[in-house]
């Protein structure tokens, strides 16, 4: 019951929240805290099949790190949302350079998403963006993540995130406090109505 009224105020004070505010827009938050954007994903185009997607809806992803990943179980509907930490015995598969191979192709499948939805899709980075480890063998992959970073579909540039916008003090594991949320919010609007009068 805790865990569900933190979740229930949390939607509330977040920056989508707070966004729909300063444009006078109804909001529906589907996001959870430490959500990964193949969950994101999972969501959105789950409900474009079922046709729950309207004409008028304009939708935000927000993008957070490469290293919260996607668990679905066999024989169950759960869907959960890990960071990399939280399920050590991943570190053997998912190496930094695997990661941010998932998260390249994960902002591919939300641009095909996005032309599939006519433009209505857009990311916002929550957390520092992602960068390709030194060490990374494969560093053709910058050009693939400088790529998807020049997209349209970004509401915003990289040098911007959730916490550059931090205010006061944190709320406890570090997440953003009302104030950091409207803050943002107030940075996010004229970007978001630009990109709603090109459509």
């Amino acid at each position: 019951i805790i865990v569900s009224a933190n979740r229930a105020r949390e939607r509330k004070m977040s920056w989508p929240a707070q966004l729909a505010q300063l444009i006078d827009t109804p909001c529906v938050n589907y996001a959870d805290l430490g959500q990964s954007i193949p969950h994101s994903i999972w969501i959105l185009h789950r409900m474009v099949t079922e046709g729950r997607i309207r004409d008028s809806d304009i939708i935000l992803i927000g993008c957070a790190t490469e290293v919260r990943l996607m668990q679905l179980q066999d024989q169950s509907n759960v869907v959960q949302s890990w960071a990399l930490d939280q399920q050590p015995t991943w570190l053997d598969y998912f190496t930094r350079t695997q990661t941010v191979w998932n998260y390249i192709n994960n902002l591919k499948v939300i641009r095909d998403l996005r032309t599939q939805l006519k433009g209505r899709v857009f990311c916002v980075h929550t957390r520092n963006p992602v960068v390709i480890p030194q060490d990374c063998q494969h560093q053709w992959l910058k050009q693939e993540l400088d790529a998807m970073y020049d997209d349209p579909m970004w509401l915003h540039d990289r040098t911007h995130d959730l916490y550059c916008s931090l205010r006061g003090t944190s709320l406890p594991g570090g997440h953003a406090n009302l104030e950091t949320h409207c803050a943002f919010a107030e940075y996010l609007q004229p970007k978001l109505i630009e990109k709603i009068n090109q459509l």
